[in-house]
């Protein structure tokens, strides 16, 4: 394994309406003990200031102002183009609304090599830690095993066959990105990250979570613990659209790379059993629903790009 604990690296940050938070994340990236050689910054037709307040306050910074939101995955694509085209060693996925400890760059870059994908431990600002992943059959959050293999190992990096990796604060090398290639700038947003994943690892790549260093990151929505068919779960007060965009890209993704028939079953399993949570749950509940539905419907033929606006 050739191992390189050093390498130029470009960071880069997909926006949309968060000026505030993506100044701090910016500030974070800067304050680095090893900072990135470039930060790259797309903007998805933002309309609260981005554009003016990067100007001003980094105007050295490169910036591609998209002139309508095409989605997280259309910015995701712009930023591996220009950190691949640009000759980095490695491109850093940085979430706009997160910052990074200062030494978390450094501590990624001590694991990271030409086959190697590293992820930082992720936390909100209530301090719990997520966002370590596995495919089982289906994503599970595997955070605290992850943490507790690493306990048991003086606090070490862990790998593992059936890892996957979001893109929060990720580290990805060039090589593996010229194998698998750019992610799918046409899922608008949801799952691109999973299905990148999934081709990274078809081309050899291995991925590492590094509990030792940390994102900040609140979850996207307000979380709450229900009781539901015997079992206790989580929901999330993300908005209906988004679920269309959730169901069609992942049934997309297993139908089309994964095509195993059980991992298709447990897809449909699964949603039908969170169209009931939505029935029982939602005010919008028959909207949900429809999303669901039409998503899935989308997946099988093939209809991906921007097929539901925000609102």
């Amino acid at each position: 394994m050739n191992r390189k604990p050093q390498g130029r690296v470009c960071a880069f940050a997909v926006t949309f309406n968060r000026r505030d938070l993506l100044r701090e994340c910016i500030r974070s990236l800067q304050e680095q003990t090893h900072p990135p050689d470039e930060i790259f910054i797309i903007n998805n037709a933002s309309s609260d200031g981005t554009r003016e307040m990067l100007d001003v306050e980094f105007p050295d910074l490169p910036a591609l102002h998209l002139p309508q939101n095409e989605g997280a995955s259309r910015g995701y694509f712009e930023g591996f183009k220009y950190g691949f085209e640009g000759g980095y060693d490695f491109v850093w996925v940085v979430d706009d609304e997160g910052w990074a400890e200062p030494d978390c760059l450094e501590k990624m870059l001590a694991q990271a090599d030409a086959e190697t994908v590293v992820m930082p431990l992720k936390k909100d600002s209530t301090g719990h830690s997520y966002g370590f992943h596995a495919w089982r059959r289906r994503h599970l959050d595997i955070t605290q095993e992850v943490l507790d293999k690493s306990a048991n190992q003086n606090g070490a990096a862990v790998s593992g066959e059936d890892f996957l990796f979001d893109f929060t604060a990720t580290l990805i090398p060039r090589e593996l990105i010229a194998k698998a290639g750019l992610p799918n700038q046409e899922f608008f947003i949801w799952f691109d990250d999973f299905e990148y994943a999934f081709r990274i690892k078809a081309c050899g790549g291995r991925i590492v979570n590094v509990p030792g260093t940390v994102f900040y990151h609140d979850f996207g929505g307000n979380r709450r613990t229900i009781r539901f068919l015997g079992k206790t779960s989580w929901r999330s007060d993300q908005p209906a659209w988004k679920t269309y965009y959730g169901a069609r890209n992942v049934l997309y993704t297993l139908l089309r790379e994964r095509r195993k028939l059980d991992e298709i079953a447990l897809f449909l399993l699964v949603q039908s059993r969170l169209m009931l949570m939505d029935i029982a749950y939602e005010s919008d509940r028959w909207m949900r629903v429809r999303m669901r539905v039409k998503g899935a419907l989308h997946a099988v033929i093939g209809r991906l790009g921007k097929r539901v606006k925000p609102r």
